[in-house]
C-alpha cells in the first residue's frame, strides 16, 4: 500500500507538471492523463494475471480461490482475537467519524479561504501552475504537492467536496504505515495495534484529517520515508555480497546499476518518498534531516568507509535523484521570481538566535502549546511559571523577537469555562499524547527487555527531530499543527514500547478504550465542523448540518457573508463575469470563487489588479487578454478606496477608471461599464 501510495504522488506530480508546461490542466488533460495510466497498470495487471501457459479461466480460479482463502484467514484471526476485534472497532469508528465529515463539509480553514485553495483556482483557470501576480506571496513559493491532489479532485469531481480526501487518505496511509513501522521495531500484533490507535487518536490529526491544511499530508510522506530507510538498514543481505546479482541497466547512464533487489527498490521509494514530502510542506527538511543523516552513514559504512568508492556515490545518487527530480520544477519557478529556490514567505518563521539558552526556550514554549486543559487556572499558573521560568532561570525573554513569530507573544491557549473548550486544527495541544511520548521514553530507558537497536535508532531518530526544528523554527502560536508529523511518527515508538513493558492484556484494553473515549469531543465538537452542540465546547455555529452549503464556507468569519455575497450578486446583476482583485495579503478570496462558480450562468475569471510586490513582473503565457469589467477590493486602506478606482493594466498606456457601487467596512466594489461586452 505505502509502495503504491508513493507511486501514485509520483505519477501526479509527473501529470501536474507536464500538462502545465503546455497550458492543458483541464478536465481533457486530466481525464486523458489518468485514463493512460489507468489503462497501463490494468494491462501489466491482466499480464501478470494471465501468463501465457496457463489457460484464463485457471487463472481466474485461482485469483478467486487465494481471495477466498485469505478472506477466510483474516476472518478466523479476527474471531480467534479479542483484542484485535476491539482495536479494529475503535479504528473503525474513528474513521467512518471523520469520513462522514469530509464529504459534509467544503474547505473553510483561515489558509484555505486564503492560498491553499485559492492557488488551485488560479491553477485551474490558467491551466497552468506557473507562478502569477498576486498580492498573497503564499499562493506561489509554498510547496505544492497537497494543491496538486487538490487540484485533480477539484476538475475530476467538479467542486471541492472531495478536497479533504487528500488529507483523510493521508490518515488511512499513516495508521498503516505506523503498524509496519512497529512491526520493524520488533512490535508484536498487540504493538502494532497500540501504534495505530495511538496514531489515529491524535486530537491535531483528527482535526486536521477534515480539513485543507497539508500537515497531514507531509507526516505521510515522511513516514513512507521512514519506513523505507529502515526497511534499507535492516536488510539482513549485504550489498557487497550480491554483486552476482547486478545488472548493467541499459540505456541508462553507465555509473548507474539497477539492482534485481528489494535493495534497490526501497532506496528509489526512500528517494521519491523524501522527494514527495519535501514537494508538500517546508518543515519536511527539519524533520528530515536527522534520518537522512543516517541513511548517508550507512551507506558510507557498507563501502567500509572508503569516501572514493564509487558504488557509495553511485547508491547515493540512485537514491537522492528522485528528490531533485520531483522538487526541479517548483524551486526553478521560485528562483526566477525569487531568487531562492524556498521562496521568501516563509522567512518570519525562521529563528534567529541558535545559543542553547534559546534552543531550550523554543522547546519549553512549544510543549506548553500542548498543556492546556479545561481548567483556566491551571493553564494561567503554566502560564507564570515560564514566564518565571524565562526571566530568572534561562535570561531571555519569552517573546524575544529573535525566537518568536513576528507579532506575537507567548501565552498557554486559553480554555475558559465561560467560552467552552476550543477545538481547533491550528492550537489544539496533544497533551494525551505528549504524556505518553514521555512514558514510553522512561519506560525504554529503565526497562532493558524493551531495548533493542532499531527501536534505539528509532528514539534517537525522534530526538534529532525534535532538536533540529526548535533550533530551526520560531515559536509561533498555532504551531502544534507543525508537531503533527513529530506525534505520527512517535505513535510506533510509544505502541512499541508500552507492548513490551506493559504485558497485561487488561492494560491494553484500557489504552485503546481511553485513546477512543480521549477522540470523541474532536470528532463531535470540532470548532470548524461540529455533529453536534454542546455548551463545553466553544463553537462557531450548533452544527454543520443546520447550515446552508454556502453558509459552511464562512463558519469561523461569519459576519464576511453580508460583504461577500451582496458583491456577488450586484456583480452578477450586471453581467460581468472578467474580475479583478485588488485584496490584502492576508484576506480571503477563495469563497468569492465558490460564490461566482455556484451563482453564475456563465465561467467567472479572477486576476489580481495593483500588484507591486516582488511578483509583479510575471507575465502570464495563456494567450489570453483580460480586462475586468468589475474590481473587488478587500481588506486595503481607506485612503487608497474612493469613489473612484485607477487600476493599471501593462497592456494600457494609461489607467482604467472603475467607479464604486458598493460599500461595505471591509469590502468595496467598483464597475466600468464600458468593459461588459468585453467579458
Amino acid at each position: 500500500m505505502l509502495s503504491a501510495a508513493v507511486a501514485w504522488g509520483v505519477i501526479l506530480t509527473v501529470i501536474t507538471e507536464g500538462l502545465s508546461r503546455f497550458h492543458f490542466i483541464n478536465i481533457a488533460g486530466i481525464l486523458l492523463a489518468w485514463t493512460i495510466v489507468n489503462g497501463a497498470i490494468a494491462l501489466s495487471l491482466f499480464r501478470h494475471s494471465f501468463p501465457k501457459q496457463r489457460s484464463r479461466q485457471n487463472s481466474s480460479q485461482e485469483i478467486v480461490i487465494g481471495l477466498k482463502t485469505q478472506i477466510w484467514h483474516g476472518w478466523k484471526e479476527i474471531n480467534a482475537n479479542s483484542f484485535l476485534r476491539f482495536s479494529l472497532l475503535s479504528l473503525i469508528s474513528v474513521i467512518a467519524m471523520t469520513g462522514a465529515l469530509v464529504m459534509l463539509v467544503p474547505p473553510n480553514n483561515w489558509d484555505a479561504m486564503t492560498y491553499h485553495m485559492s492557488r488551485v483556482m488560479h491553477w485551474i483557470q490558467n491551466q497552468s501552475v506557473a507562478h502569477y501576480p498576486t498580492h498573497n506571496l503564499r499562493q506561489l513559493d509554498p510547496p505544492p504537492w497537497s494543491t496538486f491532489a487538490s487540484m485533480h479532485l477539484q476538475i475530476l469531481g467538479g467542486g471541492d467536496r472531495l478536497t479533504h480526501l487528500v488529507q483523510w487518505c493521508s490518515m488511512l496511509g499513516c495508521f498503516i504505515g505506523t503498524s509496519l513501522i512497529a512491526q520493524q521495531l520488533g512490535a508484536s500484533l498487540v504493538g502494532q495495534l497500540l501504534s495505530s490507535v495511538v496514531c489515529v487518536t491524535i486530537p491535531m490529526g483528527l482535526l486536521q484529517s477534515v480539513s485543507a491544511q497539508n500537515d497531514y499530508v507531509v507526516s505521510f510522506w515522511l513516514l513512507c520515508f521512514t519506513y523505507n530507510v529502515l526497511q534499507i538498514i535492516q536488510q539482513k543481505s549485504n550489498w557487497r555480497n550480491s554483486r552476482n546479482q547486478k545488472i548493467q541497466a541499459q540505456n541508462t547512464f553507465k555509473i548507474f546499476y539497477w539492482k534485481k533487489t528489494n535493495s534497490s527498490r526501497n532506496l528509489l521509494r526512500a528517494g521519491a518518498s523524501l522527494g514527495l514530502a519535501i514537494l508538500t510542506k517546508g518543515t519536511a527538511y527539519v524533520y528530515a534531516f536527522p534520518l537522512c543523516i543516517l541513511w548517508v552513514l550507512w551507506l558510507f559504512k557498507q563501502e567500509s568507509f572508503r569516501v572514493w568508492n564509487k558504488r557509495f556515490y553511485q547508491q547515493a545518487i540512485l537514491s537522492f535523484l528522485p528528490v531533485v527530480l520531483l522538487n526541479v520544477s517548483h524551486w526553478w519557478r521560485n528562483i526566477q521570481v525569487f531568487h531562492t529556490p524556498l521562496g521568501i514567505s516563509a522567512e518570519s518563521t525562521k529563528n534567529q538566535l541558535f545559543t542553547p539558552v534559546a534552543i531550550a526556550s523554543n522547546m519549553i514554549r512549544n510543549s506548553a502549546l500542548h498543556l492546556p486543559v479545561a481548567l483556566q487556572s491551571i493553564n494561567a499558573s503554566v502560564e507564570r511559571g515560564i514566564l518565571w521560568l524565562h526571566d530568572h532561570a534561562l535570561g531571555l525573554s519569552a517573546n524575544d523577537a529573535r525566537t518568536t513569530f513576528m507579532n506575537t507573544a507567548f501565552q498557554v491557549p486559553d480554555a475558559l469555562p465561560t467560552q467552552g473548550i476550543y477545538l481547533h486544527e491550528d492550537i489544539s495541544g496533544n497533551l494525551l499524547h505528549l504524556i505518553l511520548i514521555g512514558v514510553a521514553i522512561a519506560l525504554y530507558l529503565t526497562h532493558r527487555r524493551a531495548w533493542n537497536r532499531q527501536c534505539t535508532i528509532y528514539l534517537l531518530n525522534l530526538l534529532g527531530m525534535f532538536l533540529l526544528y526548535n533550533t530551526l523554527i520560531a515559536w509561533q502560536p498555532w504551531a502544534v499543527r507543525l508537531h503533527l508529523p513529530f506525534f505520527v511518527l512517535a505513535s510506533a515508538f510509544i505502541g512499541t514500547v508500552l507492548s513490551r513493558v506493559w504485558c497485561r492484556v487488561w492494560v491494553h484494553y484500557v489504552l485503546v478504550a481511553m485513546l477512543t473515549v480521549s477522540a470523541l469531543p474532536y470528532l463531535v465538537f470540532n470548532a470548524s465542523r461540529p455533529l453536534a452542540y454542546s455548551p463545553y465546547f466553544q463553537q462557531s455555529v450548533p452544527s454543520v448540518f443546520a447550515l446552508e452549503p454556502i453558509e459552511r464556507y464562512f463558519v469561523h468569519r461569519p459576519y464576511l457573508q453580508d460583504s461577500y455575497i451582496p458583491a456577488v450578486d450586484a456583480v452578477l446583476e450586471n453581467e460581468c463575469y472578467d474580475i479583478g482583485l485588488y485584496i490584502g495579503g492576508d484576506s480571503w478570496d477563495y469563497p468569492l470563487w465558490a460564490l461566482m462558480n455556484a451563482k453564475s450562468p456563465h465561467p467567472v475569471r479572477f486576476r489580481f489588479v495593483n500588484v507591486w510586490n516582488v511578483s509583479k513582473d510575471i507575465v502570464l503565457n495563456d494567450n489570453q487578454a483580460f480586462l475586468p469589467c468589475a474590481v473587488f477590493a478587500i481588506d486595503q486602506k481607506r485612503q487608497t478606496l474612493k469613489r473612484k478606482l485607477e487600476v493599471v493594466y501593462p497592456e494600457i498606456d494609461q489607467p482604467v477608471v472603475y467607479r464604486r457601487i458598493m460599500r461595505s467596512p471591509r469590502f468595496h466594489v467598483y464597475l466600468n461599464k464600458r468593459l461588459m461586452n468585453r467579458g
